[in-house]
């Protein structure tokens, strides 16, 4: 980008009527001296000069407004200013809206942000909570929070369901169909279970669950560990404290092989509890061992 020469920078700020005292332009973020149209005295910089920053002394929140412009702004929107003098533009005012409500609020704040009066605003979404309170209803729920405590959109609203579980739902989220997050996922593990699941291989879960614990309790791991020096043979890392105990006959080929159907059948496997048949990984290699990087099938073994 080409390097703005000082003439320009000058000729910018006399086309503002802006007299550039500084003598001498760096770079856009070093400060200029000016004095404004009015000759207040001022400094800053090229960038927030092109973005239409100007003299501070003249913006529209200094005290160039006087206490009858302000009134009349207030009284413009039907509410009356009872503060007398207007000291700077984040002063507060103090004045009644329409509904007799007392409050205060800035120029700043009345001026530049649009503020109006708040319990105004708290009443009106009061009086759309009687919608709120229908909707829940409708579909069976028991609502908790009541209107004097609700304050808007942003609160979470405390709700019992048909089902009677207990939690909390923010306006925005109820409109956009959320519901018991309780009822969500008993509906989805009804659905997602049992020979509704992709993997479903006829009930074996708690059966290999329950093997697995038996081999645990009869110290078959620590064994393992103790054969192979309580070191991983994959990485060899001798300070992993993370140790697994790795079948390499598969664990679930042995039981489909020897068609294992209840705990006494596989603790009369002498496969499943032989150490020779075990191999000390690592969680991280073990992870890998059964990974789709495995390719060669390294450790593991599937037909018995």
């Amino acid at each position: 980008m080409k390097r703005l020469s000082y003439e320009f920078v000058k000729e910018q700020f006399e086309k503002e009527g802006y007299e550039l005292l500084s003598k001498e332009y760096v770079n856009n973020i070093t400060k200029l001296d000016y004095i404004c149209t009015k000759e207040h005295k001022h400094a800053t910089t090229w960038n927030k000069f092109k973005d239409g920053v100007r003299c501070p002394h003249c913006s529209k929140y200094s005290n160039n407004y006087n206490i009858d412009g302000i009134k009349r702004s207030f009284e413009n929107e039907g509410y009356i200013l009872l503060s007398t003098n207007y000291v700077r533009a984040k002063a507060k005012l103090m004045c009644m809206c329409p509904n007799n409500h007392f409050y205060r609020v800035s120029w700043y704040e009345w001026n530049g942000h649009g503020s109006r009066c708040a319990e105004c605003a708290v009443d009106k979404r009061r009086r759309n909570f009687g919608i709120i309170e229908s909707s829940f209803v409708n579909e069976g729920y028991t609502l908790l929070t009541f209107k004097f405590e609700y304050r808007g959109g942003k609160q979470k609203l405390k709700y019992i369901c048909n089902n009677g579980h207990k939690h909390s739902i923010r306006w925005d989220g109820w409109e956009a169909g959320n519901r018991c997050p309780s009822c969500f996922h008993a509906r989805q593990s009804l659905i997602m279970s049992g020979h509704n699941h992709w993997n479903w291989k006829g009930g074996i879960t708690p059966l290999m669950r329950s093997i697995r614990n038996d081999i645990k309790r009869s110290g078959w791991s620590q064994k393992v560990f103790k054969k192979d020096m309580y070191i991983c043979q994959r990485c060899k890392d001798k300070k992993n404290n993370r140790l697994h105990a790795h079948h390499v006959i598969q664990f679930s080929s042995i039981l489909s092989y020897y068609n294992i159907t209840t705990i006494k059948e596989s603790q009369e496997c002498s496969l499943l509890y032989d150490i020779n048949n075990g191999i000390t990984l690592c969680k991280k290699c073990h992870k890998w061992v059964h990974s789709n990087k495995n390719i060669k099938n390294n450790y593991k073994v599937k037909e018995v």
